[in-house]
């Protein structure tokens, strides 16, 4: 019924944990469930920390790349090489429940035709300093939401399921988008654009239930944010319109009504350098007052970025309390 593929880098201490919090329902679904660790040539013995568990479980399976392929090309590794017929990409550093197989395979069940469950989450450390629910309640979601084409479904929640780890699809349906609507210049989301791609015309389920924690703090900063977040998941949207109609044209209002000016200019601060590499490609996301201002803030020194970033944050913050 369903592969959890596990792609993993030099993340011994990580993936040991997962798999550890995984042990009862690896032991519960021993015939429903297989776990499938895709190792991209880690160095740091990752390997031989996996060896008992592996050996333990029949369900457990370990590869291990010669040389390092890319992360999303581990990722596309692991989901070809699946054996069931729904998939969950789970990060290494992310926790699933211990009745996260329980709800998953009864969704299956009641919805048989189902191709994407997309799932609610907590967002938080390893020492649970601060937790957080990913997506609040709002007056339109129920506890459990069905959309019978796809199309609606990628329209209500746009962005939200570009954490990898929080949604099961069928493997069918990826792989479909994998072979007709792969675009590298997605950049970082290419892998959603696939999976979006295959699943556009079908039954796709939210649920608001949680089933898992995302570790916020085990990635670490990355520089080219921006051009994953923004760029990236904007592109996806240009490609899905050429079968969704207006679907790119109703992202942009999405976006720009709702957080584009800040966002665009946290980039600046978050990581200059690959703002000036994809200049044109930021231009084509701003409004045309706003471009001569992150154009300044390009050219700004590090003090005046720092200040912008301060401000922004608050800034965006209070947008986010008043609703607006």
């Amino acid at each position: 019924m369903l592969s959890i593929v596990i792609p993993t880098y030099n993340r011994k201490d990580f993936v040991v944990k997962n798999l550890l919090a995984l042990e009862s329902q690896i032991e519960r679904y021993s015939s429903d469930l297989e776990v499938f660790i895709t190792d991209n040539a880690s160095t740091d013995g990752t390997e031989e920390a996996l060896k008992p568990i592996v050996d333990k479980y029949p369900n457990v399976s370990y590869h291990k790349h010669e040389k390092n392929l890319g992360a999303h090309a581990n990722f596309y590794y692991g989901i070809k090489n699946a054996s069931k017929e729904y998939v969950l990409l789970l990060g290494d550093d992310d926790v699933v429940f211990p009745y996260f197989c329980d709800v998953i395979f009864q969704v299956i069940k009641q919805h048989k035709d189902v191709s994407l469950i997309h799932y609610n989450y907590l967002l938080s450390t390893e020492s649970l300093a601060k937790v957080d629910l990913f997506n609040k309640s709002s007056k339109d979601d129920d506890l459990i939401c069905v959309y019978n084409n796809g199309s609606d479904f990628i329209k209500k929640y746009w962005n939200k399921p570009s954490f990898m780890s929080s949604s099961v699809f069928k493997r069918s349906c990826f792989l479909d988008g994998l072979n007709k609507c792969y675009h590298p210049d997605c950049y970082g989301y290419d892998w959603l654009l696939c999976l979006y791609y295959g699943v556009m015309k079908e039954k796709c389920v939210y649920l608001y239930m949680p089933l898992m924690i995302q570790n916020c703090g085990a990635g670490g900063y990355s520089e080219k944010w921006p051009l994953y977040s923004i760029v990236g998941i904007s592109n996806v949207f240009r490609y899905l319109s050429k079968d969704i109609p207006s679907c790119y044209d109703d992202w942009m209002e999405y976006y720009q009504n709702q957080y584009a000016f800040y966002q665009n200019l946290s980039a600046v601060a978050h990581g200059k350098k690959v703002c000036k590499e994809h200049r044109d490609e930021f231009y084509l996301l701003l409004k045309k007052k706003d471009r001569i201002l992150f154009n300044i803030l390009l050219h700004s020194n590090g003090l005046i970025l720092f200040a912008l970033r301060s401000f922004l944050f608050i800034m965006y913050k209070r947008r986010l309390k008043s609703g607006r």
